[in-house]
């Protein structure tokens, strides 16, 4: 009786199988720590990039392509059925609006505001306190305004390009 996998089977035995499954579902099920709202959007910006990825699919698809032909067990026969990106692309559909309604029951919209809101009272809060430590003549501290609304510009402006 030797150890690791079989030099035959390779692991590719039930026994083999269900040992990796356990050794993978034990790594999945690592816990996090997530707030409920940081959980729903992680949810909802994981669907919305299926989304994406799923109407990529579907946009490469020729007209040909559009359907496909399935075996229906019930009936006995083959059928054509919507591609399966466009059926995937329908159910991620449903998953991200169902998903985009949780986070608008929760009032998550409104949390985001009311945290950029508060980051920027602190920015300002900071700005103000550094501004007033140094030694600015009235002509220097009238350029501050300005120029910290330009650079805000500027910041504001890259970030929407990337």
């Amino acid at each position: 009786m030797g150890y690791g996998r079989c030099r035959h089977h390779g692991g590719q035995l039930r026994s083999g199988l269900a040992a990796a499954a356990n050794e993978e579902m034990r790594t999945m099920a690592t816990p996090a720590d997530v707030t409920p709202a940081r959980a729903l959007s992680g949810v909802l910006r994981l669907a919305a990039g299926q989304l994406v990825y799923a109407s990529g699919q579907v946009a490469e698809l020729q007209d040909e392509d559009l359907f496909e032909r399935a075996y229906s067990p019930v009936e006995g026969v083959f059928k054509l059925v919507p591609h399966h990106w466009l059926k995937l692309q329908r159910d991620v559909m449903d998953d991200v609006a169902r998903y985009a309604k949780m986070a608008a029951d929760a009032g998550m919209a409104e949390r985001e505001v009311q945290l950029a809101e508060s980051q920027t009272e602190l920015v300002a809060e900071l700005l103000e306190k550094v501004v007033g430590s140094l030694d600015l003549t009235a002509e220097q501290r009238g350029q501050v305004g300005p120029s910290i609304r330009r650079h805000l510009t500027l910041v504001a402006d890259d970030a929407q390009d990337d």
